[in-house]
């Protein structure tokens, strides 16, 4: 079965609301990410692994918060938080930037 199949699989069989097995979902949106058009380049897959927060499925939208290190790397204490969008139907991307702020989890570091 291809990723995109069993991204979907996953994703439909979820109750509304917010997802309780992150830890599943996580490498399988992984391994489909590189297909998914963006408008933040720099978010690469590996980034999803051990970060995604707050996620939530509202059939075919899969939404997720995600801690960025950018600023980190140049000297910031704070990370920025960017808001995802993903459709699993249209197998598409969107993000809202700089949603928040917070002081950076130092046991995540920085990739």
């Amino acid at each position: 079965m291809n990723s995109i199949l069993k991204l979907r699989d996953f994703c439909t069989a979820l109750p509304p609301g917010p997802v309780a097995d992150v830890r599943t979902l996580e490498p399988l949106l992984a391994a489909v990410w590189h297909t998914l058009p963006s408008d933040d380049p720099s978010m690469e897959r590996y980034k999803l692994l051990g970060r995604m927060e707050a996620v939530a499925w509202d059939a075919p939208v899969l939404n997720f918060r995600i801690e960025r290190h950018g600023t980190i790397a140049l000297g910031s204490s704070r990370a920025s938080i960017d808001a995802w969008t993903v459709d699993i139907d249209q197998m598409t991307t969107s993000v809202e930037k700089g949603v928040g702020r917070r002081f950076a989890r130092s046991s995540r570091g920085s990739k």
